[in-house]
């Protein structure tokens, strides 16, 4: 029996099945690796911070910060460039999800979900004073998501 998915999984999942272009080869996951060597091109990293689930339909509408990382490699100044680059991309991708949803595999353990939607709940800002040099951009998104199964078939 597979299990019921969870909105960070949902979100890190959806994150990674976008085609970005020249941004898109950077991780994503809910913790920051300690090895920046494997997140050179960059690392999203999500966490939820609110939403809200529909009270009579099985939709949730997560609210996500995103947090774009780029580590300063060899050279004390941020890659503030390629941070805000890849904030930039996510956000533009959301309004790429088709009408019917983008449909993602949890893998054999967890149901399928649909990415119904999603938006920016802000712009894209850049957060300063890491005490690493690390270039942060961070921008709160919402993704309306169900389970696969429990949308009707026509």
């Amino acid at each position: 029996m597979a299990y019921n998915p969870n909105s960070e999984l949902v979100a890190v999942t959806f994150l990674r099945s976008l085609a970005l272009g020249p941004s898109a080869s950077f991780g994503v996951g809910t913790t920051l690796p300690e090895n920046k060597d494997t997140w050179l091109n960059g690392f999203v990293q999500v966490s939820v911070v609110g939403g809200t689930a529909d009270i009579d339909v099985p939709t949730r509408r997560p609210v996500f910060q995103i947090d774009a990382w780029v580590p300063s490699i060899n050279s004390s100044k941020p890659q503030w460039g390629k941070a805000n680059t890849i904030a930039e991309d996510i956000v533009a991708a959301l309004y790429e999800i088709p009408s019917t949803g983008t449909k993602i595999s949890l893998g054999s353990a967890f149901k399928d979900a649909i990415v119904q939607s999603g938006f920016a709940v802000g712009e894209p800002r850049r957060v300063s004073n890491d005490p690493a040099g690390h270039a942060r951009y961070t921008v709160d998104i919402s993704l309306t998501w169900v389970v696969a199964e429990s949308v009707p078939t026509p």
